[in-house]
C-alpha cells in the first residue's frame, strides 16, 4: 500500500459521515424519547382477534419495527427500553454529549466583502474573554489564527467596550 493510499482523509472529507451519524443517534433518541406519546406500536404485543395489539392497536410488523429499534436504541446508548426501572431516554440523554459549555461569541466584523477579517471573541459568564481568533476570508478560501500575546492583549483592549455591549443586550433581553 502507498503513502497517498495510506493517508486518513481530511476533516472536510470526513465531515459528512460524522455529521450523519450524529444525526441518526439523535433521531433514534428522540424516537425513544418520545416513544410513548406518539402514536406508534408498544413494546408489549398482546394480539387480539384480527392480530392487532390490545394495548396499541398496530400489527406486528410495526411491533417488530419498535423492536429493532429498542435494540438499536440499547446498542447505541446501553439502556434497554424493556426495563422499567431505569430512566433510558432521559439517561441517554444527558450522557450522549461530552459536555455542555455556555460561552458568548462575540464576532467583531472589520471589513467585508473580499477580502474580509474579523475578530472572534470566546466570553464567559463573567464577561471576561477567553480565546480570541482573528478570522481572514477572500473569495472561497480562508484561514483562522488564535492570538496571543501582545496582539491578545491589544485586541482584548479594543474589544471589550463591543463585548460589554453585546452582553448588556442579551442581560435587556432577559
Amino acid at each position: 500500500m502507498s503513502e497517498t493510499e495510506q493517508r486518513q482523509e481530511t476533516c472536510a472529507q470526513r465531515i459528512e459521515g460524522q455529521l450523519k451519524g450524529r444525526v441518526d443517534d439523535l433521531r433514534l433518541l428522540k424516537w425513544a424519547y418520545e416513544r410513548d406519546n406518539d402514536d406508534g406500536a408498544c413494546l408489549d404485543y398482546e394480539a387480539d382477534e384480527d392480530g392487532d395489539c390490545e394495548n396499541c392497536s398496530h400489527d406486528l410488523g410495526a411491533h417488530w419495527q419498535a423492536l429493532a429499534k429498542a435494540d438499536e436504541f440499547r446498542d447505541s446508548f446501553g439502556y434497554d427500553l424493556f426495563d422499567d426501572s431505569q430512566e433510558g431516554p432521559d439517561q441517554a440523554w444527558l450522557e450522549h454529549p461530552l459536555s455542555v459549555d455556555s460561552k458568548l461569541q462575540v464576532r467583531v466584523q472589520m471589513s467585508w466583502g473580499g477580502p474580509s477579517d474579523e475578530y472572534l471573541l470566546t466570553v464567559d459568564e463573567d464577561g471576561d474573554i477567553g480565546e480570541i481568533r482573528y478570522r481572514f476570508m477572500d473569495w472561497f478560501d480562508g484561514a483562522t489564527k488564535t492570538l496571543d500575546g501582545e496582539d491578545q492583549e491589544l485586541v482584548e483592549w479594543f474589544c471589550q467596550r463591543f463585548v460589554e455591549y453585546e452582553r448588556m443586550k442579551i442581560a435587556e433581553r432577559s
